[in-house]
């Protein structure tokens, strides 16, 4: 009411919101009566008949939200929703129209994926596509839509957890223009196959497009790099239907996870392989083997053995942090081998020397005649190691250089020697006994076994009595492979009547044959049986007491 003299409050700026206080001095700190003072209020002279607040205006610049007054609420850079819809022709520099506008107009740190590889353009509270996630190789593209894919000269396992946002999927978008300047010689998925012709500089062959879904080796002359760049794969989901017998199919995520983590049952899985790894999924629903420590990795492809055909989908990885993948412990140079694309493992069951096992430290090598194909530390806290074993590469159409890295690997039908390379430095041969399975080589599979540095024998049998005809004794001997088993000996007449039970017990397997001995002296004379019930076996002979 006392007001300020010698103004006339008709003149334009003098009384923006015609309260009668002059504005522009102390007489009115609030020009429109918003609520913020004119010193914090970035729209002094703004829209009346209204009060800032959380509601109203969520920054609280002064500017009233959800209109073409305030154009970015949260202040993040990219410009509102409201902006996008009804001013697409705005132009200020206060903020950067997205698509769709701003996808949350009150937090700063979401807004977008303008660039399309799977991280939000706001996340560090501004927006930036070069700054929108981790970075590891600095390259600007956040991991989430950023493959890079360290090769090693030959054969690499691989699946894309993000493509192209473009679509273009084609082999040499993905893989690089064909000719003598590409490292990489030959892709092949499950029954798919291109190749790169160097004298014409074309791919050709049955695979045309890269999927989200599958795995590929990739066959590379040199070590090199390959690196994709797009939109995850994850965002928009990966199902996976599989078959009957063996799937190779991607991993969809960067970030990596355990397999039980990962997979939503594993009831229909049978055995999972991996790059010179493996997983074997046991009836008592235990996992055993190499990869069931180290987990599904980013970029990386698995083959999976399916008991029947199912669908599903990877369960993501958890938000509240990174997995750490476990690593295998380094080969030593002198064991080091070559990764194949055929390969083979045995699940080693046992393991002893001199009657004791094996202790941390110990190397578990497989040998093609004098070349090593594989080897596997041993772990005395791993119920089941798994000891690869390469084979040779295949195919006129690979460079000799590739050809000679696996040149004395195994080739199907190959039994493999397993030597263990003591901490003490001793280089002790190991007898293996197939516990499941075939010992010898093929392109993909796994046998159980166990190994011993004696020699077991490698099944059930029931040697002949001796002697027989006998009179009144006779020695009946049987063998029992590596392991333990329940076993029953026992002797019957030949109407199929039991006369004398001589073992009924559990026995574990001996390099020398059991020995019992049938006293008959108070049976009649005539033909009898004896029958071996050991495990699964069942074996049955003749015998004859002559009195």
């Amino acid at each position: 009411l006392a007001s300020e003299t010698d103004w006339d409050s008709s003149t334009q700026g003098a009384d923006y919101d015609d309260d009668g206080c002059q504005d522009s001095v102390l007489e009115d700190i609030d020009d429109d009566n918003d609520g913020v003072n004119d010193a914090d209020d970035w729209c002094a002279t703004g829209e009346l008949g209204w009060t800032s607040n959380s509601a109203t205006d969520f920054d609280g610049d002064g500017c009233k939200d959800a209109s073409t007054e305030d154009v970015d609420d949260d202040n993040d850079g990219a410009c509102d929703a409201l902006v996008d819809a009804f001013d697409v022709g705005y132009t200020g520099d206060s903020c950067v129209i997205v698509d769709d506008g701003d996808s949350d107009d009150n937090n700063p740190n979401l807004c977008s994926d303008t660039d399309l590889d799977g991280c939000e353009d706001c996340l560090n509270g501004s927006y930036d596509t070069s700054n929108d996630g981790n970075d590891d190789d600095a390259d600007g593209h956040c991991n989430l839509g950023d493959v890079d894919v360290i090769l090693s000269q030959g054969a690499n396992s691989v699946s894309f957890y993000a493509l192209p946002s473009s679509g273009n999927y084609g082999v040499a978008n993905i893989f690089g223009d064909a000719g003598a300047s590409n490292n990489i010689s030959k892709v092949f998925g499950e029954g798919s196959i291109a190749f790169n012709l160097v004298d014409l500089g074309n791919w050709v062959g049955s695979l045309q497009d890269v999927s989200d879904e599958d795995g590929y080796w990739v066959i590379s002359d040199e070590a090199s790099a390959l690196e994709v760049q797009g939109y995850p794969t994850s965002v928009a989901g990966v199902d996976y239907i599989l078959h009957e017998g063996n799937n190779f199919i991607s991993y969809p995520y960067f970030n990596g996870n355990s397999l039980e983590a990962a997979l939503p049952s594993i009831n229909d899985i049978a055995y999972i392989y991996g790059e010179g790894t493996s997983a074997l999924f046991l009836p008592d629903g235990s996992i055993v083997g190499s990869l069931a420590s180290v987990g599904f990795e980013g970029a990386n492809g698995y083959w999976f053995g399916a008991n029947t055909g199912f669908s599903f989908t990877y369960n993501a990885p958890s938000s509240l942090g990174r997995y750490v993948n476990h690593e295998l412990p380094q080969v030593p140079v002198e064991l080091a081998y070559k990764q194949s694309t055929e390969q083979y493992f045995y699940f080693i069951q046992e393991a002893q020397i001199e009657n004791m096992d094996l202790v941390h430290g110990d190397w578990v090598v497989a040998y093609n005649n004098d070349v090593v194909v594989g080897a596997r530390m041993y772990d005395e806290n791993t119920s089941m190691i798994d000891v690869p074993i390469m084979g040779s590469f295949t195919g006129s159409d690979l460079k000799s250089s590739v050809l000679n890295l696996t040149a004395g690997y195994c080739e199907p039908g190959d039994i493999p020697s397993i030597k263990v390379h003591k901490v003490t430095g001793q280089i002790i041969d190991m007898f293996v006994t197939a516990v499941e399975g075939s010992l010898a080589f093929s392109g993909m599979g796994h046998a159980i076994v166990t190994l011993s540095d004696v020699n077991f024998p490698q099944e059930v049998s029931l040697h002949n009595a001796y002697p027989n005809p006998f009179n009144p004794s006779t020695m009946i001997q049987y063998d029992l492979p590596q392991g333990s088993m329940h076993v029953n000996l026992s002797v019957f007449d030949i109407r199929g009547r039991l006369v004398s039970e001589l073992v009924n017990e559990m026995q574990s397997g001996s390099s020398d044959a059991y020995s019992v001995m049938w006293n008959a002296d108070t049976h009649s004379s005539g033909m009898y049986f004896v029958q071996l019930r050991a495990g699964n076996t069942v074996m049955n002979q003749k015998i004859m007491l002559l009195k």
